[in-house]
């Protein structure tokens, strides 16, 4: 073999690395885009199907994906009933661990729409901030007497508070409320707030009167 020859054989084989390099290379990319669009689409698909359903147990008692009810209507009572409990809950106790505070504080924003009369009131009595202000000096138990539904949309709930002292324990207040709140379901912006309300129920406008001393406050 001449030198002509044997260098246009080496020429050959090094042409044929560097093609074989550069479609080694467009193949590697193209896989890692192909990933990452399959994966978006997941994700996507996985979002729009669960903004769309709600954790439901089914006849045998398993956790499954149910379609997110349109109405009210659509929801059993008992869903409702423990619903307006957790607001009440959520609402006006003052637990001594400030994590729970602040996360029971979270969870009533996740439940109370932006621009809803709710949501004003909840502002104009500082329900988060005033309930900051007492922690690590007072706590506050919440114990429910009665719940009741008005209408499909309205539901009355009854309860008794005590604010305990946080260092000696002594009951410092006892009052007996009860409230009316008016239900309306409403979309859900992100899968974090979908996390703090599966239901997509929302409390848009609420009524609290203060009722007779709490029996039994001692």
């Amino acid at each position: 073999m001449s030198n002509q020859d044997f260098n246009s054989f080496i020429d050959g084989l090094e042409k044929d690395r560097r093609s074989f390099v550069i479609s080694w290379w467009i193949f590697i990319v193209s896989a890692v885009i192909f990933s990452i669009t399959t994966l978006w689409l997941a994700l996507d698909v996985t979002w729009q199907k669960a903004d769309n359903h709600v954790l439901a147990l089914d006849p045998a008692g398993r956790v499954v994906l149910a379609p997110k009810a349109d109405r009210l209507s659509d929801w059993p009572d008992q869903a409702f009933e423990r619903f307006v409990i957790n607001y009440i809950e959520l609402m006006r106790r003052i637990d001594a661990d400030h994590d729970i505070l602040l996360s029971d504080i979270s969870r009533l924003s996740a439940l109370t729409p932006s621009g809803s009369p709710a949501r004003q009131k909840l502002r104009e009595q500082g329900a988060g901030g005033a309930r900051s202000q007492l922690h690590g000096t007072s706590t506050r138990s919440v114990k429910i007497e009665r719940v009741e539904k008005q209408s499909e949309t309205v539901w009355l709930v009854v309860w008794n508070e005590q604010t305990k002292d946080y260092g000696s324990g002594r009951v410092s207040e006892a009052h007996r409320y009860q409230a009316s709140l008016l239900l309306r379901t409403g979309p859900i912006g992100s899968a974090s707030a979908l996390q703090l309300n599966p239901m997509g129920v929302f409390v848009h406008d609420f009524d609290i009167q203060r009722l007779i001393e709490a029996s039994g406050s001692g």
